[in-house]
C-alpha cells in the first residue's frame, strides 16, 4: 500500500487487486486527493485501521483473502465512530443486480460498474465528500457540541433520564441523514433497536410476537449476524 502526497487534501482509500485498475483511479483523483492503495480486502481493512484519515473507501468485490463484502462488513462493525461511517463506493466488473444488492446491504453507499467513467467516478467522490462536509455543518448547528458525546461515547450515560435523552437525540440525527446514505444502515439499526421492541412486547403485553418474529428473520436474511443478536 502506499499514500500520495498532500496533506490538506481529503484521503481516499483505493483497494482492488488490480495494478492497473488501482493507477487508472490515482490517475484519476490523485490531483485532488490523497490516495491510499490496497491489493486485496486484508490489505485495505488493515490499512483503513492504520490511517485514520480516510474519508471515503472505494472498493472491488472479487479479491484475494478477504474480498469486498467482508472488507465492508469489517469497516461497518469497526469500534471506530469515524471510520464505520466512512462512505463506500463499490467498483465491480460484475453485472448481476445480487452483486449490487449485497453491496448494498454490507453497507456500500455507492456502485460504479467498470469499465468507469473518470467523470462518472470524480464527480461520485466530490459528492460524498462535501455531503459528509454539509452533514456535520448542519448537525453542529442543530445540536452543538453535544453531537460528539452521542455519536463517540462509550461510556455509561448515568440515569434512565439521561439515557433516554441521548436516545431521543440519536433519533433526531437519524431523521435528518439523507434517505440514500441511511438505507443501508437500516437492518443494523433495527437489529440494534429489536432487544427494545421484545422487552417493550413483554413487558406491556403489545401481543406483537408474529411481529417481532417475522421482523427478526428478515433481518437474519439481510445480517449474517442478526440471529444472533437476541
Amino acid at each position: 500500500m502506499k499514500a500520495a502526497g498532500g496533506q490538506d487534501k481529503h484521503t481516499v482509500l483505493v483497494v482492488d487487486d488490480s495494478r492497473v485498475v488501482r493507477h487508472a483511479i490515482n490517475k484519476i483523483l490523485g490531483p485532488e486527493f490523497n490516495i491510499v492503495e490496497a491489493g486485496d480486502g486484508l490489505d485495505g481493512w488493515r490499512s483503513a485501521q492504520q490511517h485514520p484519515g480516510v474519508g471515503l473507501v472505494i472498493s472491488d468485490i472479487q479479491m484475494p483473502q478477504l474480498d469486498g463484502y467482508g472488507m465492508i462488513c469489517k469497516i461497518r462493525a469497526a469500534d471506530n465512530p469515524g471510520l464505520r461511517e466512512v462512505p463506500i463506493i463499490v467498483i465491480t466488473g460484475a453485472e448481476d443486480e445480487t452483486t449490487r444488492e449485497r453491496a448494498y446491504a454490507c453497507g456500500a453507499n455507492d456502485f460504479i460498474q467498470k469499465p468507469f467513467n473518470a467523470n462518472q467516478l470524480l464527480d461520485s467522490v466530490r459528492m460524498h465528500f462535501a455531503h459528509d462536509q454539509t452533514r456535520d455543518r448542519e448537525l453542529a448547528a442543530r445540536y452543538g457540541d453535544h453531537i460528539e458525546s452521542i455519536v463517540v461515547s462509550d461510556s455509561g450515560v448515568g440515569s434512565l433520564a439521561d439515557a433516554l435523552d441521548h436516545l431521543s437525540a440519536a433519533l433526531n440525527i437519524l431523521a435528518n441523514v439523507d434517505s440514500e446514505q441511511l438505507a443501508p444502515q437500516l437492518p443494523r439499526i433495527a437489529l440494534k433497536v429489536l432487544p427494545l421492541l421484545k422487552q417493550s412486547n413483554a413487558a406491556y403485553r403489545l401481543g406483537l410476537d408474529a411481529e417481532l418474529a417475522a421482523l427478526e428473520k428478515k433481518l437474519a436474511s439481510l445480517h449474517p449476524a442478526a440471529g444472533k443478536a437476541s
